[in-house]
């Protein structure tokens, strides 16, 4: 078959594009099966000519004009090889699936990890972030809020921001001070939500969970009410 003529498995027939001198030339078409001038395409079944929808086997043949100079022939294909191709299509498109919910539980995955590592294991953990928001908070508005550009033009005088840091103090205080509830149960369905999570895009991980997230014993102890 020449170079110059293109073949498309289709899922019940081969599509072949080229010029009607190489797909004659090919043998996939007589010249006398070719559409005459004004008529886009021809469609024969068992050799005689057909119109509209047909049930395309490997009798089937359909010519048709394409682009320009080039034709396109439609050779149909055994009811068994059709089945065969549907067959191959499903599993590719299955494996296709696949690998990309894999790669989407891959990604899940890692983000559940991150989470697992960031799960509070004490109070004072808890406290501490919380305290490192407020901290953070504060530094940018005291360290930025002398670019007035950044801030639409507006901004805080020194006695104001001073202020305002001296309320920071107070409240890095109280949460120090506070009092912290812990709910074993919630902690738990967390935990198990992330460890479902990893366990679905990689077993073997699991089985390395528990020194992740093991909370600090006086919380189950009663050291938070």
């Amino acid at each position: 078959m020449s170079t110059a003529i293109e073949k498309i498995e289709e899922a019940t027939c081969d599509q072949y594009r080229g010029t009607a001198a190489d797909l004659i030339a090919a043998g996939l078409a007589r010249a006398d099966q070719f559409p005459p001038d004004g008529r886009y395409g021809i469609s024969y079944l068992q050799g005689k000519q057909v119109h509209g929808n047909v049930r395309k086997d490997q009798t089937y043949l359909r010519v048709e004009r394409f682009r320009g100079e080039l034709m396109r022939v439609y050779v149909g294909i055994s009811q068994e090889a059709a089945r065969a191709r549907k067959a191959a299509a499903e599993g590719q498109r299955r494996r296709r699936y696949e690998a990309e919910a894999q790669q989407e539980r891959a990604k899940a995955a890692e983000r559940a990890k991150r989470n697992l590592k960031s799960v509070f294991r004490s109070e004072d953990e808890y406290r501490r972030s919380l305290v490192e928001k407020i901290t953070e908070m504060l530094g940018i508005m005291y360290g930025e809020s002398d670019k007035p550009k950044d801030w639409h033009a507006y901004r805080l005088d020194q006695e104001s921001k001073e202020a305002v840091l001296l309320a920071g103090d107070a409240v890095v205080e109280a949460i120090m001070q506070s009092t912290v509830h812990f709910d074993v149960a919630l902690h738990a369905r967390i935990v198990e939500g992330y460890q479902a999570t990893i366990k679905a895009a990689d077993p073997s991980f699991y089985a390395h969970l528990d020194k992740l997230v093991a909370p600090n014993p006086s919380i189950l102890e009663g050291e938070a009410s």
